[in-house]
């Protein structure tokens, strides 16, 4: 089943290296989102620890946690 057709609810972590683009991905998915047009791709901050974000693409609801590449932010306890 494709992204956008299922209405359960989807939750990503989005982590990696530093300087690896993972902001500029959840910023370009976001811009794409029907609930949030407030996204400038142009002006991206470095996260700090974390940063999760509500979207909604099609009907799917999605959570994406965008991850600091630093890795003294992964001692968070998401679970």
């Amino acid at each position: 089943m494709g992204l956008g057709i299922s209405k359960h609810p989807v939750c990503t972590l989005v982590f990696g290296l530093d300087n690896s683009g993972k902001t500029t991905v959840v910023d370009w998915l976001a811009s794409r989102s029907s609930r949030d047009d407030t996204t400038d791709a142009d002006v991206v901050v470095p996260t700090v620890g974390f940063v999760a974000r509500r979207l909604k693409i099609g009907k799917t609801p999605i959570t994406v946690i965008d991850m600091s590449g630093q890795v003294g932010s992964y001692h968070l306890h998401l679970l």
